[in-house]
């Protein structure tokens, strides 16, 4: 590796080829870092000048650091790639307007320094390599290295991308989900204070390619309440048996907790898309040929910021509720008014109930998703009792452009609504937006 005290550094824009990087590549680069990180990404071909005069940084100082942080919204990277025994070109990548705060940056870092090498390589083939050399396979390396401390990092990779033949698997000719923890250890799974039961198989399974055709054997586990249990070695000696009641919880709270140390979960589901999910509550999900990122503790803490009359336990609800009508493809709109005045002025017609019901209440929680599945919008109050439900946005007086033609009704319903406090539209499209002050704040 050389040295950065003997390194010449230039701008990429000066290497040979260089067009052909961006007519090939760049968009690319930036479709795969913009799904993942969902905000804008803009590529510098001369960062050691532009970063130099606009934030007073030189890259060129320390040549292996990779991100520089200017705040919640902005993160500059920097990608020193080899060009010679003696020469580095600098390629910058800027994130900006980052709808929510990144808790670290290493996995930011295992991207960036995954994408060097590739950019090396590519530069001595004058950037004859494969046009998805720098899309979801960078973000899937990044992944892996960022998941597999303490493991093989094949092993994860194969692991992983088992999974993503298998979101696509059938059995009767119907479709299915199925789940796997991977975990440090069995051993330590059974000496550890766990909700979730083990069941024994009669036989241990080594998983290899050719397991990956024996529909059968995936379909035992569902990714729901059941998970195969495998160690390091990709040996699966038993089954997990979550409690029903975490039915709302999988993909966040509760299954991150079952989980510890450099444990991690694999699911798919009927939906087929992939997941993977960590003990910090950061996941990681393929869906619509892009990997997407979602942190449910930052997610969490911003609502929180939001809604301060929310209780913790109405917040944690209201988050699963969300994750539930992602995961199940139902489009809905929740509103959390100002005020209760606001209700008659925004709204054509809303119904009421005869009693209070709070979105903490666990008893109610199949009523809310009814609720938030049927047509128009839930309304909460400010500590989160239902106001009324089956609402219809009055949107008469809103000039409607041809950019909120493309976006649809909801969307433009879900905006104009959080004008007065907070909405949130879950889209069929697995993922939902949060509205406030008539602007969308981030995606879940």
């Amino acid at each position: 590796m050389v040295q950065d005290r003997r390194v010449n550094s230039i701008e990429f824009h000066d290497i040979p080829k260089c067009s052909i990087f961006q007519k090939r590549h760049v968009q690319t680069l930036i479709s795969s870092l913009q799904s993942f990180y969902n905000c804008p990404v803009e590529i510098v071909l001369n960062p050691i000048f532009y970063f130099q005069d606009e934030y007073d940084i030189d890259i060129t100082a320390k040549v292996q650091r990779t991100t520089y942080v200017l705040s919640e919204k902005k993160i500059l990277i920097s990608l020193a790639a080899t060009v010679d025994d003696s020469t580095v070109a600098f390629l910058g990548v800027i994130l900006k307007d980052m709808p929510l705060p990144l808790q670290n940056t290493q996995l930011l870092n295992h991207i960036a320094y995954r994408c060097k090498p590739r950019l090396s390589w590519a530069m001595k083939s004058n950037f004859n390599a494969n046009l998805c050399y720098f899309g979801t396979d960078l973000i899937l390396d990044g992944i892996v290295d960022h998941i597999s401390k303490g493991m093989n990092r094949y092993y994860v990779r194969f692991l992983i991308e088992a999974f993503l033949e298998l979101r696509c698997m059938t059995f009767e000719d119907r479709p299915f989900g199925t789940g796997i923890i991977l975990s440090q250890s069995d051993h330590l799974w059974k000496d550890t204070n766990r909700s979730g039961i083990l069941v024994p198989l009669a036989k241990e399974v080594k998983l290899s390619p050719n397991e990956l055709s024996n529909n059968r054997l995936w379909f035992l586990a569902d990714g729901r309440f059941t998970f195969f249990l495998c160690n390091k070695n990709l040996q699966v000696s038993s089954i997990v048996t979550l409690p029903r009641s975490t039915e709302t919880e999988i993909s966040s709270i509760s299954l991150s907790q079952n989980i510890q140390g450099r444990d991690f979960v694999l699911f798919t589901r009927e939906s087929r898309e992939v997941s993977v999910l960590c003990p910090n509550g950061e996941e990681y999900i393929y869906v619509n040929a892009q990997w997407r990122y979602r942190d449910y503790f930052v997610i969490l803490k911003q609502l929180r910021r939001l809604l301060p009359g929310f209780s913790n336990k109405a917040t944690s609800s209201l988050l699963k509720i969300i994750f539930r009508l992602i995961e199940n493809r139902h489009s809905s709109m929740l509103w959390i008014p100002n005020t209760e005045n606001d209700i008659t002025n925004m709204t054509l017609i809303y119904n009421k109930l005869a009693s209070e019901v709070n979105i903490s209440d666990t008893k109610f929680s199949s009523l809310l998703s009814r609720f938030l599945a049927s047509d128009g919008c839930l309304i909460l109050s400010q500590s989160g009792n239902v106001l009324g439900y089956g609402a219809i946005a009055d949107l008469s007086n809103v000039k409607i452009t041809q950019a909120d033609k493309t976006i649809g009704s909801g969307t433009t319903a879900a905006q104009y609504l959080s004008q007065s406090g907070l909405s949130i539209k879950v889209s069929q499209d697995g993922y939902a937006k949060v509205f406030a002050n008539g602007i969308s704040e981030w995606r879940i």
